[in-house]
């Protein structure tokens, strides 16, 4: 097995975690399951300008994200 390689995310803490904001119906229903992906705001602040309705009829939850490894690096640019 190759060395494993753990991601370091631009605006991690100390401990390698960033926090964002989602839609709760999101993360109780479809966090791990949805094909398309959810999304994930960088403060509380983008999420009501993103999708203040959403806000209003879902709720909002803080989230805490780390990487644990790169599962794949970017492919290489043949020039």
């Amino acid at each position: 097995m190759e060395d494993e390689r753990k991601p370091n995310a631009m605006w991690a803490d100390e401990f390698g975690i960033v926090t964002g904001y989602m839609c709760l119906t999101d993360f109780e229903c479809e966090l791990g399951g949805a094909s398309g992906g959810n999304c994930i705001h960088p403060s509380l602040e983008d999420f009501m300008k993103a999708r203040p309705s959403c806000a209003r009829e879902c709720g909002i939850v803080e989230v805490k994200v780390y990487g644990v490894r790169v599962v794949q690096e970017p492919a290489e640019i043949e020039r």
